[in-house]
């Protein structure tokens, strides 16, 4: 049956929450919205309208999602700034004409967008006041993966709206002959049209769903991880981790908690910030158990530190869907004395390397005089934390001859002498 567009449009309204958090709407064709009879496979359609605090993701699960058509095309139509009386507002009630049709919206819409399901298409419009145009289309992205295909659409190419009417359809666009295949939503109403659009359809709310394919929403990811530990060797830390199955496994980020410096970062005592470092390559798909490991190299860092540190694994799927392991901890062995070595080597020419070591955290301080008494460098001013360091002093500008170095740790001070030969 063909169908005429002024008639075909339902509304949704939706309040964009700002939250870490994901929350979805979920519109089905059984419950939601009434599907073209003569049309296969469209009872089984579904949307999914999901937002966080960055994106609008708008995701559809129907059979012809995947026909692979330069002619069957996903759009939606948005209001950015509703109004009480939905057609007053900045947008149009006009949409964009379809060969030989065009639609009419029960609200001023001022974003369309569409996607053509051979994916050699998708376009995101707005509505300057007279006509659509091309829209802001960085980080719009579409991934389709057979019948289900999800668009993202960052919140700020859109207006950063708190609400947004929204409507949408999948059509096979020939010319003289536009088919409407199913519309999202409708209450009951024939040809799939909300006459009372403006009462403000209600769906359930559900928090913390990811916005991805239905397959995998709020499950466990694929990857079992049995077992996940760290073991010291000498200033690194050696981490090892085994799968017992791997389905659509991209990787594992490395994830390590330092401590954070107290007084320069402003930040209470003992909290810390998680960091990358470093990526290890996941086995794809696989049904036999997979060993790893990944060795964080102190000992070629500028500074040693002691005290406890926190790994964890953050492991991705291909289609970017991730997962935190367990945390794990390691306990370096604490200073217990204070310390300045000799530098080495020495005599040196022109570069040496001053080592030194205290027990407490504390404003730290590495200078370098001449005999006279005059200071020459500045090697170290900064609060560090209890732990073993080491610094690289270049004497390239400098005569021959011998020098201090002084350390200040507090009310500890150590001096040391060194001799640079040219």
């Amino acid at each position: 049956m063909k169908k005429i567009f002024t008639t075909l449009f339902a509304l949704l309204i939706i309040s964009i929450a700002i939250a870490t958090t994901y929350t979805t709407i979920i519109i089905d064709g059984v419950n939601d919205f009434e599907s073209d009879e003569d049309v296969a496979g469209t009872s089984s359609a579904t949307y999914f309208i999901t937002w966080d605090a960055t994106n609008l993701y708008l995701g559809l699960q129907a059979p012809d999602v995947s026909s692979n058509s330069s002619q069957r095309w996903v759009y939606f139509y948005l209001d950015s700034d509703p109004q009480l009386i939905a057609t007053n507002g900045t947008g149009s009630t006009t949409g964009l004409k379809y060969n030989t049709q065009q639609p009419g919206l029960p609200f001023t819409a001022n974003y369309h967008f569409r996607w053509r399901t051979d994916n050699g298409y998708q376009n995101l419009q707005s509505f300057n006041g007279s006509s659509w145009v091309d829209g802001n289309q960085t980080g719009v992205a579409a991934f389709q993966s057979g019948t289900y295909v999800e668009f993202r659409i960052p919140l700020a190419n859109i207006g950063s709206p708190t609400q947004i009417y929204l409507v949408g359809a999948m059509i096979n666009e020939a010319g003289g002959g536009e088919w409407t295949y199913h519309m999202m939503p409708q209450n009951n109403h024939t040809e799939g049209y909300e006459v009372d659009f403006v009462s403000r359809f209600g769906f359930n709310l559900t928090a913390g769903i990811s916005p991805d394919n239905p397959a995998y929403v709020d499950i466990a990811l694929p990857v079992e991880l049995t077992s996940f530990s760290a073991t010291t060797i000498g200033k690194d830390v050696k981490l090892s981790w085994r799968t017992a199955t791997e389905i659509n496994n991209y990787g594992f980020e490395v994830e390590r908690n330092t401590p954070l410096n107290p007084l320069s970062r402003g930040e209470a005592e003992g909290r810390g910030v998680w960091e990358k470092i470093g990526f290890v390559n996941g086995n794809g798909n696989s049904n036999s158990p997979k060993d790893y490991s990944f060795v964080d190299d102190f000992a070629g860092k500028p500074a040693y530190r002691t005290g406890r540190y926190s790994y964890r694994l953050k492991q991705i799927d291909n289609d970017g869907q991730f997962e935190y392991s367990k945390t794990i901890e390691v306990d370096f062995n604490v200073v217990k004395k204070y310390e300045l070595s000799q530098n080495y080597p020495n005599p040196f020419n022109p570069a040496t390397k001053i080592s030194w070591q205290s027990p407490v955290s504390s404003w730290q301080t590495l200078k370098v005089y001449n005999l006279l008494g005059k200071e020459v460098a500045t090697l170290v001013n900064e609060f560090r934390e209890a732990g073993s360091y080491s610094v690289n002093f270049d004497a390239s500008n400098l005569p021959s001859g011998v020098y201090l170095y002084k350390l200040q740790v507090g009310d500890f001070t150590q001096t040391k002498k060194m001799t640079l030969v040219k």
